[in-house]
């Protein structure tokens, strides 16, 4: 079984931050009534609820060839307009799902599980036969290249270490714009990674 890629964008902001599971949602417009929705619908959905379909609209500009007085095309293009065309492309329901003893005593993915949300290796649907590839932890990264670390599984080693800030030692992170904030901030980072890898 191979898992299925999904490019997604990467953190571009690092900073401490709780640990991030990423999960699918089930969402189907037909069979979730809303409050009245039996428990386990999304097992029984048949309209594929962890994936949506998305239209994308691109713009296409329309030419025609200037032509001479004796109707000869001279080479050169005039815009007559412009077409929008709508690509569809599958998209999963992707939600993060913080990890974290201060948040739900760390019980958020457990009860994510319960209201239904799957792990992405767990998607079988027909666009991901096989599931997708797991995401990194870090807030707001959902890169696929992951290593495991002690504290979850992420895509870069300073990842893993703003994560540690966050939750392991209790000291804040330093913040400043000086020559001693910046010290001290590599100081923090480099004890951090000695304790996740």
């Amino acid at each position: 079984m191979t898992l299925a890629s999904w490019k997604g964008p990467r953190a571009g902001r690092l900073r401490p931050s709780a640990r991030e599971i990423k999960m699918l949602a089930p969402r189907c417009d037909v069979c979730d009534e809303g409050i009245n929705t039996p428990k386990g619908w999304a097992e029984t959905c048949e309209h594929e609820p962890f994936v949506t379909l998305v239209p994308i609209e691109r713009r296409q500009t329309l030419y025609e060839d200037v032509l001479t007085k004796d109707g000869k095309p001279t080479g050169t293009k005039r815009a007559t307009g412009q077409e929008t065309l709508v690509d569809y492309i599958i998209r999963p329901n992707w939600v993060s799902i913080t990890l974290s003893r201060g948040v739900n005593s760390g019980r958020g993915v457990e009860k994510a599980l319960r209201k239904g949300f799957i792990m992405p290796e767990d998607l079988r649907c027909e666009a991901y036969p096989d599931g997708i590839k797991p995401r990194c932890e870090f807030n707001g990264c959902f890169a696929e290249d992951i290593k495991p670390y002690r504290n979850g599984k992420f895509c870069r080693d300073l990842e893993a270490a703003m994560v540690y800030l966050c939750e392991g030692e209790g000291r804040t992170y330093e913040v400043g714009f000086n020559a001693i904030s910046s010290e001290k901030q590599s100081d923090q980072v480099a004890a951090a990674l000695t304790k996740v890898q």
